[in-house]
C-alpha cells in the first residue's frame, strides 16, 4: 500500500512589514523617497522577510473621516525599492 499523505516540511514563519507611505502617516510629516528607502532597508536589516505599500492611491484614513489623503503610487515605489534593498523584494523560487 502507498501512503498517499503529503510529506510537510518544516518551513520558519515569514514576517513583513507596511511602509508608510500616505501624507502626514510619519509624526504627521508626509515621508519622502530618501525616509521610505530607509524605512524599507532597516526593515531588511532586522530581519524582516518582506516590507509591503498599499496600493490605494487615495484612501480615508478612517471609516468617518471626510477628508481624502493621498499616497504615493504604489508600482513605482516598489520598482525603486526593489533595486534599493538586497532580499525584501525577491521572490523566493523555493
Amino acid at each position: 500500500m502507498v501512503d498517499a499523505t503529503p510529506t510537510r516540511t518544516a518551513r520558519p514563519l515569514k514576517v513583513g512589514v507596511t511602509l508608510p507611505i500616505s501624507e502626514g502617516s510619519v509624526d504627521g510629516e508626509t515621508p519622502g523617497w530618501s525616509e521610505i528607502l530607509a524605512l524599507a532597508q532597516t526593515a531588511e536589516a532586522a530581519g524582516f522577510d518582506s516590507v509591503w505599500v498599499p496600493d490605494h492611491m487615495i484612501f480615508k484614513p478612517t471609516p468617518d473621516s471626510t477628508t481624502p489623503i493621498g499616497i504615493w503610487e504604489c508600482f513605482s515605489l516598489i520598482s525603486a525599492l526593489a533595486v534599493g534593498t538586497r532580499r525584501v523584494y525577491r521572490i523566493d523560487p523555493k
